[in-house]
């Protein structure tokens, strides 16, 4: 034979071997989904369908139809309003517990996610029960929010003013104090229509102005003041002076008048 064509022949062989070895090695190694998994997956199902994933949970023992996720999604709805949740990926709280969740029983503080009033929409809530749930997200009006607020003041709808202060801080202290968001802003508004009163009704201290002939302001200065600048010979008993209330006759500062002329300091001025 030839040796190219002896040479191409075994190449031949060669490549034909190569090729059945590596259907062999893919057929072998081909990943199978198993009786196992199968197994699993059916039981989940009928767990969930007859509520026997609940048995032996101490958050609830029967699903309460006010959670839902998909298997394998970090996407959640609570309540009946169907808020919606972008992420629960990092909430220290399983679906299970969620699904199986007595609202009544409460032991996790967080019943304020389920409430049928609630309505929000959160980008995220993680955290656990003990130390508290972050929200991010918009909250609107209808039920008390007993969470860490971790969003800006705007999406809080309910009260920003109520809660502007609390961001990073758990408001289930604030609850113990049982006002609701409406109560604490009218007490608030009464506190400042107080202090606005309080105000209106403080005795202010005269301040004076004096200027120089060529019209030079100078001040405000306070009655002590006003002496000292006379003792110092820094005005004199013709001086033009104002305050508020008064009114003067001169052209060039028709709100001024002359030293002399102003009652508090004729007790001052010697005769």
């Amino acid at each position: 034979m030839d040796p190219i064509e002896k040479h191409d022949k075994l190449t031949q062989e060669a490549d034909s071997l190569f090729n059945r070895l590596n259907q062999a090695t893919q057929k072998l190694f081909k990943p199978q989904q198993s009786d196992f998994a199968n197994a699993y997956v059916d039981q989940h199902r009928k767990d969930l369908e007859s509520g026997a994933e609940c048995q032996g949970l101490k958050v609830g023992d029967k699903p309460n139809d006010k959670f839902w996720s998909a298997v394998g999604s970090i996407e959640a709805i609570f309540g009946r309003n169907r808020n919606k949740v972008d992420d629960i990926g990092e909430l220290d709280i399983t679906k299970r517990e969620l699904r199986c969740y007595d609202t009544d029983k409460d032991i996790y503080n967080i019943e304020w996610l389920y409430d049928n009033r609630a309505k929000y929409h959160a980008k995220k809530i993680w955290g656990n029960p003990k130390e508290g749930i972050h929200f991010l997200g918009e909250w609107y009006p209808g039920a008390v929010f007993k969470g860490i607020w971790e969003g800006p003041v705007s999406d809080f709808k309910a009260a920003p003013l109520f809660f502007k202060d609390l961001r990073g801080i758990s408001l289930q202290q604030v609850a113990q104090l049982q006002l609701d968001p409406e109560e604490y802003l009218r007490k608030q508004k009464e506190q400042e229509q107080q202090a606005q009163a309080t105000q209106q009704i403080r005795p202010t201290i005269p301040m004076y102005y004096w200027y120089e002939p060529n019209g030079v302001e100078h001040g405000p200065l306070n009655f002590a003041q006003l002496k000292q600048a006379y003792t110092s010979a820094g005005i004199n008993k013709q001086t033009l002076v104002w305050r508020k209330g008064i009114k003067g006759d001169d052209p060039n500062h028709p709100q001024a008048i002359y030293l002399f002329d102003l009652p508090e300091f004729n007790q001052f001025l010697p005769e």
